[in-house]
């Protein structure tokens, strides 16, 4: 069973996940000034959600004494990472 901490990041997954697609729709629209408004929310969220990986699910990672599980995590944030760079691409293309 999930703990809290673990659901909530989930959750901060699916949320940001959310957010960068209508990010993307705002854009393709074009509607820049929204895309903007959600580009900051989505940075914002961001932020948040990293400093919470940071005190919560680094440590519990690196104390962990089967770490075979750090590979899917590192894959699933590689992914993340290729998504926002994708985001940040389509921003500067269209201002």
């Amino acid at each position: 069973m999930k703990n809290s901490v673990e659901s909530l990041l989930e959750h901060d997954h699916e949320s940001l996940g959310q957010l960068l697609a209508e990010l993307e729709a705002e854009l393709a629209k074009p509607n820049i000034a929204r895309a903007f408004e959600l580009l900051d929310l989505f940075w914002a969220r961001l932020a948040v959600h990293i400093r919470a990986e940071k005190l919560h699910l680094l440590p519990a990672v690196e104390s962990a004494p089967n770490r075979s599980l750090l590979g899917k995590a590192v894959c699933r944030h590689v992914k993340r990472r290729k998504t926002y760079s994708r985001v940040s691409a389509l921003i500067t293309i269209s201002s």
